[in-house]
């Protein structure tokens, strides 16, 4: 039984390690995104 329970919460361990991973990506996503815009924006007021 206790050998369940640990392999249980390596388990779990694993998959919210991957969770973070994937909404620490996401969030550098959205950022550098935002940050294109930004930039975009910049380069058109320039050459106006």
């Amino acid at each position: 039984m206790p050998i369940e329970i640990e392999s249980l919460r390596e388990e779990l361990k694993n998959r919210v390690e991957i969770v973070e991973k994937d909404f620490l990506h996401g969030s550098v996503l959205k950022l550098s995104r935002k940050l294109d815009k930004l930039i975009i924006q910049k380069m058109k007021s320039v050459k106006n």
